[in-house]
């Protein structure tokens, strides 16, 4: 058990500098199922995709998965206090690490076209706009205007809604056959390689960034001591949390009128979070199969528009609410630590399935049944797991993480 923070004599919370189990525990859930749809997409066979079990596995693996991981690194990169630089060169690093990740998980496929076994383009599969590229770039472009966006959480709101909005027009405006086509595709382009584009992607890590001001502006603003906030660790004690790649640095930066003077978010900051959650979950569940239409046809989802944004965000709350009482409640218990644990190594994992998946799929390419399916699962996780959680010792026994 955590014992709650200290007060200063202007009844504040004084933050301890640690690591959001919230936080942790969205990524490790994120990570299996992104593990069982990258599966699904690759393995499976196609009437096990278009039946039930495909779409309850693109459902689950994705909002749960992708938006999820950017709305936490947007959050916690409004929060850093890491120069502009450093966060410049972190979001660089990661894109170079995206291209290097589509080289190794296609190397068994570029070998195969190389020697003549495979009749393939291989460009789109060295130059797939992967989340890695996205996270790179999204981290580029908050640090340069995070000072701009930290005025008013309106700016990071409203330019979400933009990107949201406009992402099928600029799917359609930037579709050409021209050798830009390759550049086109990072920024919205609608092309089977262009899987997480600026339009609409990036509006997850900006809503995020939105939702850290909002969070540290709305409280003052309405005259009140608090507001709660998800994303903080057990009782109510602030961590702060690896970004959604990985980066390692806590900066243990809170609000000004974050908590009440015990600790704890006050009565009128619960009844609301409560009441926002109801509607959301009321929501979501309403239009479930609306979601299911749009996570099963692949381009619709990677280039969707504004209405399923807001799905999204609805969806986010829930989800968000669900797995921080699932921390505060067995925060402790063996499987919620394990997945705190891939958590951790979010980047790692992400890397070493892919390293698995991508690979493996070019020998069982869309053949395996739904047993078949379940045991990749299993194994793959397994593998991903205990690769992760050796090469993760291994870093931080040596100063340095991925």
């Amino acid at each position: 058990m955590t014992a709650h923070p200290s007060c200063d004599h202007l009844g504040h919370a004084t933050p301890t500098p640690s690591r959001s189990g919230t936080a942790d525990l969205l990524k490790g859930a994120a990570v299996v199922l992104m593990i069982q749809v990258h599966l699904m997409e690759l393995l499976a066979r196609p009437d096990v995709l278009a039946g039930w079990a495909g779409r309850l596995s693109l459902l689950f693996g994705g909002p749960p998965v992708a938006p999820v991981f950017l709305l936490v690194m947007g959050y916690y990169l409004a929060a850093s206090r890491r120069s502009t630089g450093r966060l410049v060169w972190r979001g660089v690093k990661l894109i170079g690490l995206g291209l290097l990740l589509n080289l190794g998980m296609n190397a068994h496929l570029l070998v195969k076209i190389w020697q003549g076994a495979i009749r393939l383009d291989p460009w789109p599969y060295i130059l797939g706009v992967d989340i890695l590229f996205l996270a790179g770039a999204s981290t580029v472009i908050l640090a340069v205007l995070r000072r701009f966006l930290r005025r008013t959480a309106l700016l990071g709101v409203g330019g979400a809604c933009v990107l949201a909005l406009a992402s099928p027009w600029v799917a359609k405006a930037l579709a050409t056959e021209s050798g830009l086509r390759w550049a086109l595709a990072y920024v919205g382009g609608g092309y089977e390689w262009s899987y997480f584009p600026w339009f609409p992607w990036l509006a997850y890590p900006l809503l995020g960034f939105a939702c850290r001001q909002l969070r540290c502006q709305l409280p003052a603003a309405l005259g009140e001591s608090g507001g709660p906030s998800v994303a903080d660790g057990r009782h109510g004690q602030p961590r702060s949390p690896d970004t959604l790649a990985g980066d390692g640095a806590t900066d243990g930066q809170e609000c000004p009128a974050d908590r009440g003077s015990d600790g704890c978010p006050s009565r009128r900051w619960r009844i609301a979070a409560w009441g926002i959650l109801f509607m959301c979950f009321s929501g979501v569940a309403a239009t479930g199969s609306y979601a299911v239409a749009v996570c099963h046809d692949l381009p619709r989802y990677y280039h969707h528009g504004i209405q399923f944004f807001g799905w999204i965000c609805a969806f986010a709350v829930v989800w968000v609410g669900l797995h921080h009482a699932c921390e505060s409640r067995w925060g402790d218990r063996p499987a919620v630590r394990w997945l705190k644990g891939l958590g951790r190594n979010v980047t790692l994992c992400y890397v070493v399935q892919w390293l698995i998946i991508g690979n493996v799929a070019t020998a069982c390419y869309k053949t395996e049944s739904f047993l078949h399916w379940s045991l990749w699962v299993v194994a793959v996780v397994t593998a991903t797991s205990l690769i992760s959680a050796g090469v993760g010792s291994w870093q931080e026994e040596k100063g340095r993480r991925l």
